[in-house]
């Protein structure tokens, strides 16, 4: 099968949208959302009328999110999950600084290993490391709360003024 895109960006695939493109893309979201949720659909590319794609039905709605994500501003991106990742592509997908990702690697929290010199961070990992960080931040959140809400955050006992 003849690839449309080089072999060593299918790994990684970083995805924002220009100032310029907003409106469009907007308008897009709008006029495909129905269209896509029902089944197959086509998609004709760059240049105008020269690439014809039928999208399958089980890539309708990730399609659709992508496209809601974009015009929101959101940048996204996309990787497969046998990925090997160098520290810098992991941080950005953690949004955090690379050093910060390094000193997580040294402490053992994130396997790697290491191509010469370089650490490689599988995609999968880091994802999982993601998950695992927003579940407690999440659990933080509602702890704190649920603190507020009993009176018991913020306030300081002061009976031994």
């Amino acid at each position: 099968m003849t690839s449309l895109f080089p072999t060593s960006s299918l790994n990684l695939l970083k995805i924002q949208t220009p100032p310029s493109e907003v409106a469009s893309l907007a308008s897009l979201y709008a006029s495909s959302t129905g269209m896509l949720s029902e089944g197959p659909s086509q998609m004709y590319g760059p240049p105008p009328g020269q690439m014809q794609i039928t999208i399958p039905t089980f890539l309708a709605m990730p399609i659709a999110q992508m496209i809601q994500l974009l015009v929101q501003g959101e940048t996204l991106h996309v990787v497969t999950e046998d990925a090997l990742l160098t520290t810098q592509q992991a941080a950005d997908l953690l949004g955090v600084s690379r050093q910060h990702l390094v000193r997580v690697l040294d402490a053992g929290q994130l396997p790697f290993s290491r191509t010469g010199t370089h650490r490689r961070v599988r995609a999968v990992d880091v994802l999982e490391l993601k998950r695992r960080r927003d579940r407690t931040r999440q659990a933080l959140k509602n702890l704190t709360q649920l603190s507020q809400e009993v009176g018991g955050y913020g306030e300081m006992d002061r009976t031994d003024e």
